[in-house]
């Protein structure tokens, strides 16, 4: 009820609630000292006073006012010490007949001690209520409290930075990250001691390498961890009891007149964003991939001209178990096997030269920054399209890249959106002739005309139909795309989204359709030179000494060569340079796990050579620039493949 009723208008509104109430009527409230106590003035603003109006609770008692008589008749019973001898059990009844209850000198009492009882039970609830929230406050308090004494004294046990020690990337959950030489003799502690620093960091803290997650209240050194150079560590925040009382504290008590309270869990919005962060997502499928126990089945011996051929050779294995770690040995010409040992690299390679096989199969067809499904009944009966679902989803499972060519119909249909087809959809071009002839038809009488000419394919698209208006055929015309880019592929679309299942990615797609679509779409986003210089760490000699200055030449001539092959001034991409370093074309959505970089060939050596395992790429120390640029295009462009250079 409002407040700001006046006692005309709260009495008029009990009368509407309660139509039993008859006559003059008091409002009473009942005080600390559990006394009946009259509303004064008669309306609710006098259970507020002092109180927050927007959370004011609070309960009214309403009772006749006892008339006179029945008051003279309550003293006569008092004296006399009941009613009057003369008075029959019959004319007793019809007194309660007439006064619509018992004996009007008992009504009060027993309505006083009703009232108390209810209202003791209502006040014992406020006060445990309110002696819960008190704890959980103070709880929560004392919690925050402990735990910025613990980052303090955190950030107090940062050391300094050891000149010599092993690089590591730290990714915090917000997207930045920040690169630290560490000792990794010493405690994991000092690791978490730097995290720490980080404006939204939490009394307790995991961080996940190695496949492996590390809490902030293990012991041990960073090598008995698993930590080494050049790693990339992913940072969570997991204050869980913290998050557990602010979810208790963000409710409130109902509006409702009602004993029971009710905490509402208002900070469970902010707890479901940060579970659905897609990367997290991304990364609690990745880590589910294990090292241990991979099964023979999962070595694959696959050769470049025939990568596709090789994959499902070995992903159809009996015992191919796609949740754990794939072993590839590449094969040359000779069918001798290159003796890589697959710590990344290869298995990077392998999945970009899978997409790209996949992709410009024939189960695609149409541009190839834009494919489309085409149906092939040979395909579909061989499974071919679930098999390129799978090479699809295992590629993201195993931290390789993703499609990044599917057009934008096929990938909204996949994720469960409306798929927004249009004539440019259609690959074939004589039906997309056809249709756009109709579209562009300004009279029903043309539009007739091209329905004749084109009733042959519009019969097998299911599409013959009279028209009368001009939506009626832009109707048609919707009909007929849907039909060829999608409807006659239905047996074909379930199939590749089956293989898409794998893992779960397809259902990852559909969780985050917005955030992932640049996997699957060409967001026209390419590498930069930037991006480059960012992403290699030049590992550099002392200052001062003959080989630094020949490293910092070397140097200046690395990142004009990026600016240069960025503005289409040399043989090769930045595609092909990454993947001649990584064996991947592209980063990887969740970055690498160790971080690359930049060495020097102070040994000899004119070539540029690479290891895709640990990421390191080393420059050749030529005297100028054109020659050293020479060497280094002509030393990528004849070694494309793993292990040669």
């Amino acid at each position: 009820m409002s407040l700001d009723m006046t006692d005309e208008e709260f009495t008029t509104r009990l009368q509407e609630l309660f139509p039993n109430l008859r006559g003059d009527f008091q409002c009473f409230e009942l005080n600390r000292q559990k006394e009946l106590v009259p509303l004064s003035p008669n309306n609710p603003s006098a259970l507020c006073k002092g109180k927050s109006k927007d959370r004011c609770r609070g309960i009214v008692f309403v009772k006749d006012k006892i008339p006179a008589q029945s008051a003279s008749t309550s003293e006569q019973a008092r004296t006399t010490g009941g009613p009057s001898s003369s008075t029959t059990p019959a004319s007793t009844s019809e007194q309660a007949r007439t006064t619509g209850g018992p004996s009007s000198s008992t009504t009060p009492v027993m309505f006083r001690r009703q009232l108390i009882r209810q209202q003791d039970q209502e006040f014992r609830e406020v006060l445990r209520a309110d002696r819960e929230r008190e704890e959980i406050e103070e709880a929560s308090a004392d919690r925050r409290r402990r735990r910025q004494q613990a980052l303090e004294r955190r950030r107090s046990g940062v050391s300094e930075e050891p000149a010599e020690g092993s690089l590591l990337r730290i990714r915090f959950p917000d997207g930045t990250s920040t690169t630290r030489r560490f000792d990794l003799r010493q405690s994991i502690q000092v690791v978490f001691n730097v995290i720490a620093l980080h404006p939204d960091a939490t009394g307790n803290i995991t961080i996940h390498a190695n496949d492996q997650n590390h809490r902030s209240d293990q012991t041990g050194s960073c090598e008995e961890h698993g930590l080494r150079d050049r790693m990339t560590v992913f940072v969570s925040w997991n204050d869980e009891q913290e998050a557990e009382t602010n979810m208790r504290l963000s409710g409130d008590l109902s509006d409702h007149s009602t004993s029971s309270i009710e905490l509402l869990p208002d900070a469970h919005q902010d707890v479901v964003e940060v579970n659905s962060d897609w990367k997290v997502d991304l990364m609690l499928i990745q880590t589910g991939v294990t090292r241990e126990g991979a099964p023979t089945a999962n070595c694959l011996n696959v050769t470049r001209d025939r990568v596709m051929e090789s994959a499902r050779r070995g992903f159809n294995r009996k015992n191919f178990a796609p949740m754990k770690t794939i072993n590839i040995v590449f094969v040359d010409s000779e069918e001798v096997g290159e003796g890589a040992v697959d710590n990344g690299g290869p298995t990077r390679e392998f999945f970009r030269l899978l997409l790209q096989e996949a992709t410009q199969s024939p189960v695609f067809k149409g541009p190839l920054d834009a494919r489309q499904l085409e149906m092939s009944t040979q395909a579909l009966s061989r499974g071919m399209y679930r098999d390129v679902g799978r090479f699809i989803a295992l590629s993201i499972v195993h931290g390789g890249p993703g499609p990044k060519c599917l057009s934008q119909a096929l990938y909204r249909k996949l994720t469960g959106q409306a798929p927004q087809c249009s004539i440019t959809d259609i690959c074939d071009e004589t039906v997309e002739i056809q249709l756009r002839q109709i579209s562009e038809a300004q009279s029903v009488e043309g539009v007739s005309e091209k329905i004749i000419q084109s009733q042959e394919l519009l019969s097998v698209l299911g599409c013959v139909r009279h028209v009368r208006t001009l939506e009626e055929r832009d109707d048609l015309i919707k009909s007929a795309v849907d039909y060829y880019v999608f409807g006659r592929l239905q047996l074909a679309l379930e199939q590749f989204m089956e293989g898409l299942s794998t893992a779960g990615i397809l259902e990852f797609m559909r969780n985050h359709h917005k955030e992932v679509q640049p996997l699957f779409v060409n967001d026209g986003v390419e590498l930069s030179s930037t991006t480059m210089q960012a992403l290699f760490m030049p590992v550099l000699s002392t200052a001062g000494s003959n080989k630094r200055t020949f490293e910092n030449r070397i140097l200046a001539y690395w990142r004009d060569w990026l600016i240069d092959i960025e503005e289409g001034e040399s043989e090769i991409t930045l595609g092909q340079l990454m993947s001649f370093v990584t064996g991947g074309d592209d980063l990887p959505p969740l970055g690498f796990t160790t971080s690359p970089s930049l060495e020097f060939l102070h040994e000899g050596g004119v070539f540029p050579t690479a290891n895709t395992c640990a990421l390191i790429i080393r420059l050749p120390i030529l005297a100028n620039f054109e020659e050293w640029t020479k060497k280094m295009e002509d030393g990528i462009i004849q070694s494309p493949s793993f292990g040669i250079a």
